[in-house]
């Protein structure tokens, strides 16, 4: 059609670039798949992954934006803590325990849908880039299940603490036992 340009894009095999230079998608991977779509649309197909045949990929940017925001976030749900009315040592503990393991699924979880796996401290950068997408997502999906699990856990854990009003030292022992346990079993997960 008149209007359309043709878009390239290369299949998953690679490291996940795309470079869009004259209305048309560059990679450098093995198998070359064209579309031919309205230039208008082709930057909302790119981004929304609208292409058939094959995985749109984005540029792999280096960026603590996301991770710098959930930072923000915990500090703020964690200070806002002593404002609560009325509130118990053992209730303001367990709440605190509970915003530390969910925020490390989370954190885990946005590492996950972003592949930003640098966040982990021993992968740099340049081994995240060089590193395949799916290879990418692995490594981040074993973090989260471990991280996703334990805060699982302690959760149902907490609620049964609260009720049976086991003492804070004991919840304050299986943290640390747990939330480091995690930690330390991260580290034979490695990047494929």
């Amino acid at each position: 059609c008149a209007g359309c340009v043709i878009i390239y894009v290369r299949e998953n095999e690679c490291n996940n670039h795309i470079f869009l230079m004259n209305n048309s998608i560059y990679g450098g991977c093995k198998r070359l798949l064209t579309r031919r779509i309205h230039k208008n649309y082709a930057g909302i197909a790119i981004w929304a992954g609208l292409m058939t045949g094959g995985i749109i990929m984005k540029e792999y940017k280096k960026s603590y934006r996301g991770f710098v925001i959930l930072m923000v976030v915990f500090v703020v749900a964690l200070f806002a803590l002593p404002f609560i009315p009325n509130a118990d040592a053992k209730v303001i503990s367990i709440i605190i325990f509970n915003i530390m393991n969910l925020w490390m699924a989370l954190v885990t979880f946005v590492i996950y849908k972003t592949e930003k796996i640098y966040w982990f401290t021993g992968i740099s950068y340049e081994e995240a880039l060089n590193t395949p997408s799916e290879d990418r997502r692995l490594y981040a999906k074993r973090h989260l299940q471990r991280f996703g699990i334990y805060a699982g856990v302690f959760v149902i854990y907490s609620v049964i603490s609260v009720i049976c009003n086991i003492p804070i030292v004991v919840d304050i022992v299986l943290e640390t036992i747990g939330i480091v346990g995690v930690a330390i079993s991260t580290i034979n997960i490695k990047v494929n």
